[in-house]
């Protein structure tokens, strides 16, 4: 009845658990839109120089600068379609040649004295948000290099006799055109990537949780494991005992409960051989869901005689009752809450109400025991792993039945009732409970 499970280390599974998708192209996305949005608005500015101020540029120069950046944003776009790796390398480099040309551009219409100088600032920040402190610095120190060479080495442009006298005033106006640009430009790109980086860090979390969950599964799938075969041979011993007492007790007390012994010894033999089998091979059944649920209530009956239960259907008259085949894991779910339920309040029924559609199929078990236990079980499940309220618990029967639920796309909740007891109630979508056969 042994078993061979495979420990998987949990670096492993995180790294399974992450999402594939990396920030890099989108962060390569948006610079290349930066450095459009570059090139367009200072072709447009430096037509309104030489149109409207009259200032000489040399546009010889400058035409085989914008060529460069227009070269540049070709190269990018066709990185992107193409769907290459992209390094972090690349971004920088990319980053160096944006500081680069656009200081070229300023030097050659103005210099330091350029309103829209201050656009030195987003590759940086591009490079701040993403890459390396070693890159950024690189990146700050050439900036701070180009930024001073074209303040101390300006670029004379002689105006023109049609230039205007206040040209400051066209200075001034155009800083806060730059600023508005900056601003937007910061809006649009840098706080979406900063979102994306924090949606990352959300999935990052989650990964590491269920990565920490699965391993907790993959500890105890190896412990059930050894212990399936270990627990055969103390089995077959008990059952001898059993059999040598109803030879030599032939009253009928004695007898009855030697008998009740020896069905919950069969029962737990045919437990250990199922989770064999289920191991090997989902063996689920397509059963309506109301026949599946009353199965599994009966199972649990048998494995707790002392418990009650009853059913209450609270699904809309006249509904299409869905066919299920649903993993036996999620039967294992549901008895590990009934058995909660039925400790929580001893000698009394369990009420199970349960609700379906044609989307989800909706669970609610009810003690009356003490509420403040479901307060209690409110805490978060992966802690409590080897931690149980009850005096026999182990611990795991929450844990396992919440691991369960969000493997098939479903959610558990614990709530405590006004009138005293709790609730557990157990959501799963219908198609995650139907089992793709071959054909």
């Amino acid at each position: 009845m042994g078993a061979n499970v495979q420990r998987i280390p949990p670096a492993t599974i995180m790294n399974d658990l992450l999402p594939a998708t990396s920030v890099t192209p989108l962060l390569l996305r948006d610079l290349s839109r930066m450095r459009l949005a570059f090139f367009c608005g200072q072709t447009l500015v430096l037509l309104f120089a030489e149109f409207y101020l009259y200032l000489q540029l040399p546009w010889p120069s400058l035409l085989l600068t914008l060529i460069l950046l227009a070269t540049l944003h070709l190269h990018t776009v066709k990185r992107l379609r193409d769907h290459a790796s992209i390094s972090d390398q690349e971004i920088f480099l990319q980053l160096l040649a944006d500081g680069l040309l656009a200081s070229m551009v300023f030097y050659q219409s103005g210099g330091a004295s350029n309103p829209f100088v201050s656009y030195l600032l987003l590759p940086i920040c591009f490079s701040a948000l993403l890459l390396d402190w070693r890159q950024t610095a690189v990146l700050v120190a050439s900036s701070a290099l180009l930024y001073t060479f074209i303040l101390l080495f300006p670029m004379e442009l002689p105006p023109d006799s049609h230039t205007p006298i206040n040209l400051i005033n066209v200075h001034i106006w155009g800083m806060w055109l730059n600023f508005l640009l900056i601003s937007l430009f910061l809006l649009l790109f840098i706080s979406r990537l900063a979102g994306t980086l924090r949606q990352q860090q959300a999935l990052l979390h989650g990964a590491r949780e269920q990565g920490l969950r699965d391993a907790h599964l993959l500890a105890l799938a190896s412990e059930a494991a050894g212990l399936a075969h270990e627990l055969g041979t103390p089995l077959g011993s008990l059952q001898l005992l059993v059999d040598e007492l109803a030879a030599r007790h032939e009253d009928d007390d004695t007898q009855a409960d030697l008998q009740l012994m020896t069905r919950q010894l069969q029962l737990c033999r045919h437990n250990l051989q199922a989770m064999v089998q289920r191991s090997q091979q989902d063996s689920s059944v397509a059963l309506p869901c109301d026949q599946w649920l009353l199965q599994t209530l009966n199972r649990w009956q048998l494995m707790r005689p002392d418990a009650r239960f009853a059913l209450h259907n609270d699904s809309a008259p006249g509904i299409p009752l869905p066919v299920l085949s649903p993993p036996n894991t999620l039967a294992l779910a549901l008895l590990n809450v009934l058995n909660n339920a039925a400790d929580a309040a001893p000698g009394q029924a369990v009420q199970v109400y349960w609700q379906v559609d044609q989307v989800q199929l909706r669970l609610r078990i009810c003690d009356q025991g003490r509420s403040d236990a479901a307060i209690r079980l409110a805490r978060p499940v992966l802690p409590m792993v080897g931690r149980s309220d009850k005096p026999h618990g182990l611990g795991i029967g929450l844990f396992l039945t919440l691991t369960i639920l969000e493997q098939l796309g479903g959610e558990l909740q614990l709530e405590a009732l006004p009138a005293g007891g709790s609730c557990c109630m157990l959501r799963c979508p219908i198609a995650s409970l139907h089992k793709e056969r071959p054909a």
